[in-house]
């Protein structure tokens, strides 16, 4: 055995770590793709109208929505989820503290609630 197998301290359950191994991996790429379904297929629920077509009406409210909210709030809303940035790294671009960053989006988060009058 090579690397760190060698510093095995019962040789013979590579066997047993070794399927375990797949079959850990293995569940864990399933229950990838489910998740990544089901996220799928929430984001084209909200995204498409009952027709099939994109609901423009409700992004406009919520773009128009967000335009009137202060920019610090707006500025961490955007950067967290429309550019997918962590909390450390919008607290980095923006130039203050995590917990400041997580203040902002929770706050912009229940102005947006409030301001389109449904869940978000």
């Amino acid at each position: 055995m090579v690397g760190r197998f060698e510093h095995l301290r019962h040789r013979e359950a590579f066997d047993a770590y070794l399927r375990r191994t797949v079959l850990n991996l293995f569940l864990s790429s399933r229950r990838r793709a489910r998740l990544e379904r089901a996220h799928a297929e929430r984001e084209r629920a909200v995204a498409i109208t009952p027709a099939g077509e994109p609901d423009v009406a409700a992004r406009e409210d919520l773009w128009r929505a967000l335009l009137e909210l202060p920019p610090r709030q707006r500025a961490a809303l955007v950067l967290r989820y429309y550019e997918d940035m962590s909390e450390q790294r919008t607290a980095e671009v923006m130039g203050s503290s995590v917990a400041a960053v997580k203040s902002l989006v929770q706050r912009g988060t229940e102005a947006l609630r409030t301001r389109i009058g449904r869940e978000l």
